[in-house]
This record gives C-alpha cells, sequence and structure tokens, in this order.
C-alpha cells in the first residue's frame, strides 16, 4: 500500500474513533465527587493558581495523591473554560483518538500496513480505551504513553542510538507521572535492549547499547525531578511520586476482601479506618504510610489466605472473575450501566486474539519480549496491588497489538481462499521458417 494510503485510511479510522468517543460521552453521568475525576480536574483548574495541587477536599494542605501529568495536560482547557466540564472531557476525547492514531503506527512497524490499520480498528471499539478517554484523568494519557512507548522499544530493537534513547527516557519518564507502576516497566525495558544489542553485536556496538540505556535511565530521571523536588519541599523532606500507594493497599487487604463473599479478593470501596489524629489526616504522607502499615500489617497475620486472594485477583483483573460487580463499581464512577458488560466481553475476545497474535509472532522469531513484559506487568500490578482495568492499561494495549496481528493472518487466510488464481498465458514459440 502506498504510504499516503494508508495514511488516509488510518486517518478516517482515527476520525471513526473520535465520533464514537464523543458519543460516549453523552451516556456518562455528570461530575462526582469522591471521585479520579474530580481531583484532576480541581488540580487542573489550580495549576494556574497559588493552591497549586492542594488538596480539593482538605483546604490549602498539599497533594499528590495521582501522578501530576494528567492535571496538567488538562490544565490549558480548564484555564480558557473554568466552568465547563464536558471541554475538558471532549479533551479526553481527543487523546483517545490519538491513541487510535498511534495503535496504527505502531501496528504497521510491528507487521506491516494491514496491521496498522487492524489495530487502530481494534483500538476504536476497545472498551477499555473509549471508557478511559469518557473521564478527566491520567488513564487516557497512559493508554496514548504506552503505544508511543512500545514503538519507541521496537526502534530501539533495530538501532540503539542515544536520540532514540533519549526519546525513550522521556517517554518512560512521562508514563511515571501518569502510573508510577511504570518504573518496573522502564527498569525491564532498558536492561532488555541493553542485552538485546550485547548479544547480537560486535563489541563496539555493545558498548554503545550499554550507554544508551544509562543515557535512557538518566533521561528518565531529569524528567521525574521536577515533581520529586517539588513534592520534596511540600512533604518535608520525603521523596514522593504519588501518596495513593497506601489508600489501594487498604482497599484490598481487609477482612472483606480476604474472607467476605461478593469482594473476595477484590477491594473495598471505601478503605478500612486507621488510627490517625487529624493532624495526620491532613499530611498525605503521614496517611499514606499509616494505611500502608495497616494493609502490609493485615496481609501478614493473614497470610495464609494469600493463597486464595492472589491468583483470584488476577482474574479479577482480566474480567474472568464476577464481572458484574466489576459493573456496579464503574458505575459509581459515572460510567453508565452497560459499560461493565461490554468491558468484559470485550476484555475476553482480546485475550483470544492476543493468544493467537502472540503465538503467531513467535513463530516468525519477531521480539515479542516488550509486549510480554506489559502483560506480565500488568497482572502483576493487579496481583500486587489491587485488580483494577486501570492497572491493566498497557496490557490492553498489548492485546490490541497483538489481535492486530492474529487479524491480519485471517485476513490473509480470508483472501488466499477467495482470489482465484491468475491464468498465465501460454507461452507463443517464434515461427521458425522451414529449411
Amino acid at each position: 500500500m502506498h504510504p499516503s494510503r494508508f495514511h488516509l485510511h488510518l486517518a478516517i479510522i482515527g476520525a471513526l474513533g473520535l465520533a464514537g468517543r464523543v458519543l460516549f460521552l453523552h451516556t456518562e453521568a455528570p461530575l462526582r465527587k469522591l471521585t479520579d475525576e474530580f481531583w484532576f480536574l480541581i488540580e487542573a483548574r489550580r495549576l494556574f493558581s497559588a493552591q497549586l495541587f492542594t488538596n480539593p477536599y482538605l483546604g490549602s494542605s498539599p497533594t499528590a495523591l495521582h501522578g501530576p501529568l494528567g492535571a496538567v495536560a488538562f490544565a490549558p482547557i480548564a484555564w480558557l473554560l473554568p466552568q465547563s466540564t464536558s471541554s475538558l472531557r471532549l479533551g479526553s476525547a481527543l487523546i483517545g483518538a490519538a491513541t487510535v492514531v498511534a495503535c496504527g503506527l505502531v501496528g504497521r512497524q510491528l507487521g506491516g500496513d494491514r496491521v496498522g490499520l487492524a489495530a487502530a480498528g481494534i483500538a476504536v471499539i476497545t472498551p477499555d480505551l473509549v471508557m478511559a478517554s469518557g473521564l478527566v484523568g491520567d488513564d487516557v494519557l497512559a493508554a496514548l504513553l504506552f503505544v508511543c512507548v512500545i514503538g519507541a522499544t521496537h526502534a530501539a530493537l533495530e538501532r540503539w542510538t542515544w536520540r532514540r534513547a533519549t526519546g525513550l527516557g522521556i517517554l518512560l519518564g512521562l508514563l511515571t507521572l501518569c502510573f508510577t507502576g511504570s518504573l518496573e516497566l522502564a527498569a525491564v525495558l532498558l536492561i532488555g535492549l541493553a542485552w538485546h544489542h550485547y548479544r547480537r553485536h560486535d563489541a563496539a556496538r555493545r558498548a554503545r547499547g550499554a550507554v544508551s540505556s544509562l543515557v535512557a535511565a538518566a533521561t528518565l530521571l531529569v524528567v521525574l525531578t521536577p515533581w520529586l523536588a517539588f513534592n520534596y519541599h511540600r512533604f518535608g523532606g520525603t521523596l514522593v511520586l504519588t501518596t495513593e500507594l497506601g489508600q489501594t493497599l487498604n482497599q484490598s487487604n481487609n477482612a472483606r476482601t480476604y474472607f467476605q463473599g461478593q469482594s473476595f479478593g477484590y477491594q473495598t470501596i471505601l478503605p478500612p479506618p486507621v488510627a490517625a489524629t487529624p493532624a495526620d489526616m491532613v499530611h498525605e504522607t503521614v496517611m499514606d504510610r499509616l494505611e500502608r502499615d495497616a494493609a502490609l500489617s493485615y496481609a501478614r497475620k493473614h497470610w495464609t489466605r494469600l493463597v486464595y486472594v492472589l491468583p483470584l485477583r488476577a482474574l479479577w483483573e482480566w474480567s474472568l472473575w464476577r464481572p458484574g460487580l466489576v459493573a456496579q463499581r464503574e458505575r459509581l464512577m459515572g460510567f453508565a450501566s452497560w459499560t461493565g458488560d461490554i468491558q468484559a466481553v470485550g476484555t475476553w475476545l482480546l485475550l483470544a486474539l492476543g493468544a493467537m497474535g502472540l503465538w503467531l509472532l513467535r513463530r516468525r522469531r519477531a521480539a515479542i519480549w516488550p509486549l510480554v513484559t506489559l502483560l506480565v506487568l500488568a497482572t502483576a500490578n493487579g496481583v500486587a496491588f489491587t485488580p483494577s482495568y486501570r492497572y491493566r492499561m498497557g496490557g490492553i494495549i498489548a492485546l490490541v497489538l497483538l489481535s492486530a496481528v492474529a487479524i491480519d493472518r485471517v485476513l490473509a487466510l480470508v483472501l488466499e481462499r477467495t482470489t482465484p488464481p491468475q491464468a498465465t498465458a501460454a507461452t507463443i514459440e517464434p515461427e521458425t521458417s522451414a529449411r
């Protein structure tokens, strides 16, 4: 396919993705307090004020409940239209459409034009990506950055230069400012890239590969430093990326999630209270430590239950266990009642197609470890912290790309069977004069 035709088709698919996401916005409930969306919206509006990253519920106390990139990305819209929530949600839909286009470009990088268009088409209708594009937050940004990281990683597999290393380091830093669990991803990718070039090249290229990985790691730290320094000053000498770990662990390590019926292996909506003074509640780092200690203490006391809880968390993470309860929880966030069921079915289809795509890439001896890393870490985060659709976003991106490989193979088989063989013209022997 000619590049101009590919880009035209990709643009059409991206426009369809944007239209679908704008329509999806009309199915959602109005903004609700005590949700992540409310936090991001308030922080985006406060970014150009003296109340920069202050707790929306506790006055002027500093907050780092989530990473800053979501608030920073939506701040320009919040500044231009300070009273409009729908405008910020429209901005999220635009980022979602950009994710569709990015999936197309990375899919083309992995398997050609048809794989790229298939990946973009799958991204248009993937429930997790559509739902992430419907609320103000960092999930939609994380999805876009996961795609870009995979694209940059595969480019680095071909040639690992300091420029590509710098770009990958920037992407990984931005992704970490959306989701702190991406630090593990950064470590695996950079070590894997260094090892890949160490095994396959001469001494000079081995050294260049190691240096490029160090450049990427240094760039990652540079991107994180302003936020870390800002929090170090605000929280009295404590290095903080986010203060949500304690609350997350407390929601998933308690009597309800270890012993009781519906929430067994999952999470509670409101975490159990911990012994804290009013002064402790104002300081997020203190509350984070108290909740984290309470959750880990409970897990140690009931460690024999982990043999049941941890496998169930993996099933919850991929909608393989009681997806109806997950749909009930998502309605509290503002999603329509039917989205949870569609999300579960979509995840099952992606898992099936993704397994087929992984097998096909393995047969072709393609580099599959970056995509496998996304899947493994998505499952590990759900098992270690709490099963949540936002923690599997990287795995969903991997499944979209792998499913595109599978669909490309299916289309190739169909076309082979339906396309009649071309008739070959009989060769005409030149006439020779009789002698």
